[in-house]
């Protein structure tokens, strides 16, 4: 059961949730199958998780289009610190510093 990202697309997210429901139950399924040995088709397990993967994708892109993104400055700073304590510059070292006293 190949799902193409395509198709997702065009679903609402209360039919993504319902699909991914329907898809973690199958995985459940196929668990027990496979540990009672009943499974034949052992593939099937990989290509329902890649569809959960793929839906549980397009629900959190769905639901960060809205938001601004209010990381970016955030790593910024953090790559930032990181170039002051790959430098080794006495700032950077204060910084070091100031996070070994803090422990």
């Amino acid at each position: 059961m190949e799902i193409e990202i395509k198709e997702l697309r065009s679903k609402t997210d209360e039919e993504l949730r319902t699909m991914l429901k329907e898809l973690r139950e199958k995985t459940r399924v196929f668990n027990f199958g496979l540990a009672e040995k009943k499974l034949r088709n052992v593939g099937e397990i990989s290509q329902t998780k890649r569809a959960i993967a793929r839906i549980l994708t397009l629900l959190r892109q769905r639901t960060s289009e809205g938001k601004p993104e209010e990381q970016t400055p955030l790593r910024e700073k953090a790559l930032e610190g990181r170039a002051l304590l790959r430098k080794k510059t006495s700032e950077g070292q204060a910084i070091l510093n100031k996070k070994h006293d803090k422990k």
